[in-house]
């Protein structure tokens, strides 16, 4: 046993370059070929059922986009009342509505 640094992955002195154990990729174009065809596969998968969501199924898809929907719920205030050091409130919430109309806005025709 030799102690010493050594590389496995070195080819050994009395070895030619094509007869190494670690020269398998006699065909590359072939290997290229077949990674090229199993990422286009999943790619086809894809590009087809975005077609098919957008020609076929569109108009599903709008008809559920124009209808509205409404819902109204009543917001609660949430600080509540604000207390001085004596107990003397010095805030609190009261809930009021202040409508302003233009008189002219609601002529039939407008001006």
């Amino acid at each position: 046993m030799h102690n010493r640094i050594t590389n496995i992955f070195e080819e050994k002195a009395g070895t030619s370059s094509g007869n190494s154990s670690w020269d398998v990729d006699h065909q590359p174009a072939l290997r290229i070929a077949c990674l090229f065809f199993l990422v286009l596969i999943p790619f086809g998968f894809i590009s087809f059922r975005l077609i098919q969501l957008q020609l076929f199924m569109g108009d599903v898809f709008a008809d559920e986009f124009e209808t509205l929907t409404e819902s109204f719920e009543p917001i609660p205030g949430l600080d509540g009342r604000i207390l001085g050091s004596n107990g003397k409130i010095l805030a609190y919430d009261k809930q009021y509505f202040d409508i302003h109309i233009e008189y002219r806005w609601l002529e039939e025709p407008s001006n």
